[in-house]
């Protein structure tokens, strides 16, 4: 049976309004646009009287962005960014490709698990954005 409230549920997939102005730069007037666009999906909540918005979709695109934008970000032991890596070739590229491997055993076992795997890094992206083939 399906549960029309298991997304909302799920740890992780929603995040509040305030959340979401704090930590990705949105203004509540945008949040408010994409709500009226239907590319948003919302609940009102309130929290010892306090009101505020439930974000369900937001928060699965934001995470999977974040996770990658810092996936990119972050430096090895020799100092090196994924980008750089890459570019330095041998050993330091091929610890980025094991790590990309890594993402995609991740993405797969998760499916086929039948937990949801929309909030790791998608390994395509994170191969387009370093020039990976």
């Amino acid at each position: 049976m399906d549960y029309p409230n298991e997304e909302w549920q799920r740890k992780g997939a929603t995040l509040s309004d305030k959340t979401a102005r704090a930590e990705f730069g949105l203004t509540q007037d945008e949040i408010y646009d994409a709500i009226d666009a239907g590319t948003l999906h919302y609940r009102e909540a309130s929290m010892h009287g306090y009101p505020w918005l439930r974000l369900e979709s937001l928060a699965r695109e934001i995470s999977r962005g974040h996770s990658t934008d810092k996936m990119l970000a972050v430096r090895d032991e020799e100092g090196l960014t994924p980008a750089g890596a890459v570019a330095a070739g041998g050993a330091a590229r091929d610890r980025v490709l094991a790590l990309l491997d890594d993402c995609e055993w991740q993405r797969r076992r998760k499916r086929e698990s039948g937990e949801p795997n929309d909030l790791l890094p998608a390994p395509a992206e994170l191969r387009r954005r370093l020039g990976i083939r």
